[in-house]
């Protein structure tokens, strides 16, 4: 019977090992940005054809977007290991506390990204394939090994990896590029900056501490300010770009004019605001994005 206890409660424990390695892998991939990706790449998708195709492109392109864009992550979170120990917001990483050796990371992160390339090369066409290369390549090279630690342009070129999502949906289905995909990228690319630049002014002191050169570190918290209220004006008029080219209707228009005025008024409070960390731009910018894209879709020009 002692015996039996003890077998039962080592397979307790290892599958609470086992449990603890998958959430801390879903904590690598960062979740939430893969579903932001995902819902870019839908948008694109479906304005290549006003419509979805079918479900076998549309399950490979899904799939192949989601294994680039959580594979890019855990790289990034293996290149950034060292930082993430000392940043409060990322010191409980399961690689920034050694709860697992980095090389499963790294292998993990280059399986991910490298089926992903292979599903977008065979089931869907070259030019996503070669699209969604050139994406990781500048997030996982160019922005998180190289320009990161060295300046603080390097949000400016992260932010053109993560607005590629819609330009590859939108090559996924016509295996090609044009108008429509580059005024979502636009809208991605500017809305990335308010993001970053907000989250950036909440972890200061953090990225600080790691020596990476934020805007906020290198120009202070008036000047970050100020270009996060530039940018959501940017924005603001930006969003109107997709009913001025006829890809959606005149809903579109007042539910992004709403959206974006919403999304300036807190970019003001923010430059006001005696809160060191304020927070309710960052959040409010993944909910615009959401629903900004969700309404496209619905109020799509036929």
């Amino acid at each position: 019977m002692g015996e039996y206890i003890m077998q039962e409660s080592a397979l307790e424990r290892a599958i609470v090992v086992g449990n603890t390695t998958i959430r801390d892998y879903l904590y690598l991939s960062k979740p939430g940005i893969v579903i932001l990706a995902l819902i870019a790449t839908l948008t694109g998708i479906y304005f290549a054809r006003q419509g979805f195709p079918s479900v076998s492109l549309l399950s490979c392109a899904i799939l192949g977007m989601g294994l680039a864009s959580a594979g890019s992550c855990i790289l990034n979170n293996y290149i950034d290991r060292d930082i993430d120990s000392i940043m409060g917001r990322t010191s409980s990483r399961a690689l920034a506390v050694g709860r697992f050796s980095p090389i499963p990371a790294l292998i993990t992160g280059l399986l991910m990204v490298v089926s992903s390339i292979v599903i977008f090369a065979v089931f869907v066409n070259e030019l996503a394939a070669l699209l969604t290369v050139a994406s990781v390549m500048m997030y996982v090279f160019l922005y998180s090994m190289f320009l990161k630690r060295r300046t603080h342009f390097a949000n400016y070129i992260g932010g053109i990896a993560g607005a590629m999502p819609p330009v590859v949906g939108y090559a996924s289905v016509v295996g090609r590029v044009g108008m429509v995909p580059i005024i979502l990228f636009i809208i991605v690319l500017v809305w990335q900056q308010t993001h970053a630049m907000s989250l950036a002014l909440r972890y200061k002191d953090d990225y600080a501490r790691a020596g990476i050169p934020v805007l906020p570190v290198v120009k202070g918290c008036k000047i970050t300010r100020l270009s996060i209220v530039c940018f959501s004006v940017v924005l603001l008029i930006l969003s109107a770009m997709p009913y001025l080219y006829g890809m959606a209707g005149l809903i579109y228009l007042l539910s992004a004019i709403s959206l974006g005025t919403m999304y300036l008024v807190l970019a003001v409070i923010e430059v006001f605001s005696i809160k060191k960390n304020d927070m309710r731009l960052f959040f409010f910018s993944i909910l615009y994005l959401t629903f900004l894209f969700t309404v496209m879709i619905m109020d799509v020009v036929r």
